[in-house]
């Protein structure tokens, strides 16, 4: 008898599943990937019933279910729903990457603990950080990382409403206090930003959220990170390809555009669904997981690099 396939279940809380997931899924070696869109947490019982119970108990332990949406309170909603809707032994392991922010924001904060010695730091405890578009799938991730880390963190929307909103959120889902602030403008952010040691900015793409004028104004010996590879970018003046680069018309603030984190983002979610693919029982893949993965690839690149050196 021929072994069951490995079959993922791509349930979207937008209207469409996303094909840079389904693609994904393949090349990380499943062999059938199912998606669903405008799922909710009212719909995903049954969803989820019916992939449970429908292959047996070896069936069951190679169906698998990736959770994604744009509103992270609604995945919360689904992640909760379909993990209560479980019935031991068939319980399936479930992979969580809203808008692939969780992916995203993980590589991010990865790369730049990476790189901190390039401003003679060698971990986030105690240093300052400042993340723009704080409120959306990467930024809360960005944030919720760094101040596990140590960090003190300023989590910045363009209204104060939504950022106590949202910080209120993550202390209760994670226990973590930020500080929440509107970003204002461009004298505001000089304000906000001159004392901190890193600077992320995870807005929507295509809007500018830190310029020149006011990268200007700031102290040296500052890291700037940018998840946005649509001009314009987040951080003016910055190159969407490199990492860890002076920026050319400020000395002293090195910076990682959005690209160099993205070639991470796009191996850490393929190594997190080849480890999905053989997970046992109700194992549940989040950004805790994602982050461990990002910074071992980190690690290897750091370690490839001293060998080439010391040959």
């Amino acid at each position: 008898m021929a072994e069951k396939k490995y079959i993922l279940y791509l349930l979207d809380a937008d209207k469409w599943a996303s094909p840079f997931d389904i693609n994904v899924a393949y090349d990380a070696g499943f062999d059938v990937v199912i998606p669903y869109g405008s799922v909710t947490a009212e719909t995903i019982r049954t969803l989820v019933e019916d992939a449970m119970f429908s292959r047996g108990l070896d069936g069951a332990q190679r169906t698998k279910i990736f959770l994604n949406g744009s509103d992270l309170n609604v995945v919360r909603d689904m992640l909760k729903t379909a993990r209560k809707s479980m019935v031991t032994p068939f319980d399936l392991s479930i992979f969580v990457d809203p808008r692939g922010g969780y992916t995203t924001g993980s590589a991010m904060v990865a790369q730049v603990e990476a790189y901190l010695n390039k401003i003679g730091k060698t971990s986030f405890e105690g240093l300052k950080v400042v993340v723009f578009g704080g409120t959306g799938p990467v930024g809360q991730v960005v944030s919720v990382l760094c101040a596990q880390n140590g960090a003190e963190v300023v989590l910045l929307s363009r209204r104060q409403e939504k950022a106590e909103r949202i910080a209120g959120e993550l202390k209760e889902l994670y226990k973590v206090d930020l500080i929440p602030k509107a970003n204002g403008d461009d004298p505001q952010r000089v304000e906000t930003c001159k004392d901190a040691d890193i600077i992320f900015t995870c807005g929507t793409a295509g809007i500018q959220l830190v310029s020149l004028n006011v990268l200007k104004q700031l102290p040296k010996n500052k890291i700037l990170a940018d998840v946005n590879a649509v001009p314009p970018l987040g951080i003016e003046g910055i190159n969407v390809n490199k990492k860890n680069k002076e920026h050319p018309e400020v000395p002293g603030l090195y910076y990682h555009g959005a690209l160099s984190v993205g070639s991470v983002k796009l191996k850490v979610e393929k190594k997190g669904l080849k480890a999905l693919m053989t997970a046992e029982g109700k194992k549940t893949f989040d950004f805790v997981d994602f982050f461990d993965t990002a910074r071992k690839v980190y690690a290897k690149k750091k370690a490839k690099k001293a060998e080439k050196q010391k040959a």
